[in-house]
């Protein structure tokens, strides 16, 4: 769950009981508070916070993300929610940039190029789009084991070197648009989207995740669906859960005036 991770949940291979979970974080290691946030409504964290109300908990919608279901076929003809101007507009991008080649990568098919996605790392530092903690080392060893591992592929476009690359994260049926990397030029991050979504669903029903958040260039150009994230805090008394929501609400009422008054 760094700033880079877009939904948090337990990764588990067996039954724990949360419960008792919680009560070793907050009673065992004495902490006052777990706080969890971008959990999906169908989080192992959701579910046992909604079977478990006696519990010092607050529960609340703190964000959203995007999702898209794409039919087989020939996109962007192959998806219901697109408007006829985005399609129009898709098949514009498609044909200004019909000069590159696109690819998804896979560890069977393709080593991790490291060396590509350093290259484009330190040209999106240099020109500002991202800081100096953009895509430490040791996150680059976990992208790398978990392509080795086929959880994440890569969709990358290229002409004489690579212009893009995008780590998307594969579960079960859905593909995960993680973390972009592109070279200053026009429409190529939008492009590797659509060219990603057109040669997954050639074959397949897709679904799309865009991530947290509603970018415009994401919503204005895909239409996906809009879903609520929610945030789980756990508090290790009572007293501690009402101060917290007072402080939170004293906190909005002051932000949402300094916004009516600036």
């Amino acid at each position: 769950n760094d700033v880079h991770s877009d939904f948090c949940d337990l990764v588990l291979d067996k039954e724990i009981d949360l419960r008792k979970l919680f009560q070793f974080i907050l009673n065992d290691c004495e902490q006052k508070k777990i706080q969890l946030i971008n959990l999906k409504e169908n989080s192992i964290l959701t579910q046992f916070n909604a079977s478990q109300s006696k519990y010092n908990f607050s529960f609340f919608v703190s964000g959203n993300y995007s999702d898209l279901e794409v039919a087989k076929g020939i996109f962007p003809g192959n998806c219901n929610k697109l408007l006829s101007k985005q399609k129009t507009e898709i098949r514009r991008i498609i044909k200004k940039c019909s000069n590159y080649q696109d690819e998804v990568l896979f560890k069977s098919y393709c080593d991790f190029p490291i060396n590509e996605i350093l290259r484009l790392k330190e040209k999106m530092i240099k020109n500002g789009s991202r800081n100096n903690n953009f895509l430490p080392l040791n996150q680059l060893r976990l992208i790398k084991k978990l392509y080795d591992n086929q959880y994440v592929e890569i969709s990358l476009i290229k002409d004489n070197e690579v212009k893009a690359i995008s780590f998307v994260m594969k579960d079960k049926n859905e593909s995960i648009f993680w973390i972009d990397l592109y070279d200053d030029f026009q429409m190529v991050n939008l492009y590797n989207y659509i060219s990603y979504i057109a040669l997954k669903s050639a074959d397949n029903k897709v679904c799309i995740n865009f991530g947290r958040g509603t970018y415009n260039y994401k919503t204005s150009n895909f239409k996906p669906d809009i879903r609520e994230l929610y945030a789980l805090h756990v508090f290790s008394s009572k007293s501690l859960k009402i101060s917290y929501i007072i402080k939170s609400y004293v906190i909005g009422m002051i932000r949402l005036l300094y916004r009516k008054f600036k």
